[in-house]
């Protein structure tokens, strides 16, 4: 008689605070730059038994996020108001018309953390207020050695990929996002909600 081991894959995100999706003509926030990061990461595993075969950690840049992190960006690099405004309008333009997301992922050997490649077993996809259908990225690259990336979202470790995801932003209004990494092995998703649904 043959014996089979079940395998249980389990996916564990942490629970989300509520955020607010606001349009990107909404007053400049000043919550400082680590809080407003932290409002928009979420982290999320996925287990097979107990070892993790991938950790995820996503941060969505929404306007409140590119506010926050050109304040931060310009005082550091000693931006004019000029430059700074400048910046701000890019991010504005941007945040219209896409969802961009810092995506930091681990999984126990490096080769497997291909997101970008044809060959993947990774599928990343966005759903957008749960009815919509999901999306597949239009743009995803590895951050490289980015310096901005490294300093700007020190989440990642020696033994993690990051990768920026772009997908087109939907119009009307946005209850949530929901942001999934699936393959072989199972899938993971991280989740933003509304603050005011």
């Amino acid at each position: 008689m043959r014996r089979f081991a079940a395998v249980t894959f389990l996916a564990i995100a942490c629970a989300p605070g509520r955020v607010d999706f606001a349009a990107p003509d909404r007053a400049a926030e000043t919550d400082s730059y680590p809080s407003v990061l932290g409002r928009w990461t979420r982290e999320s595993k996925l287990y097979r038994g107990f070892d993790a075969q991938l950790s995820v950690r996503a941060t969505l840049k929404t306007w409140d996020f590119q506010q926050a992190m050109v304040r931060e960006y310009a005082g550091r690099y000693r931006l004019t108001a000029a430059e700074r405004d400048l910046l701000y309008e890019k991010e504005r333009v941007r945040t219209r018309n896409f969802f961009d997301f810092i995506v930091v992922v681990h999984t126990p050997e490096l080769r497997r953390n291909d997101l970008d490649a044809k060959t993947s077993a990774w599928r990343m996809r966005l759903k957008v207020n749960d009815v919509d259908p999901p999306q597949e990225p239009i743009r995803l690259v590895p951050a490289g050695k980015d310096p901005v990336v490294e300093i700007f979202f020190p989440i990642h470790s020696a033994f993690s990929r990051t990768y920026v995801a772009s997908f087109a932003r939907a119009t009307g209004e946005i209850r949530n996002v929901r942001l999934t990494i699936a393959g072989p092995e199972g899938a993971t998703t991280l989740a933003w909600s509304n603050a005011a649904n």
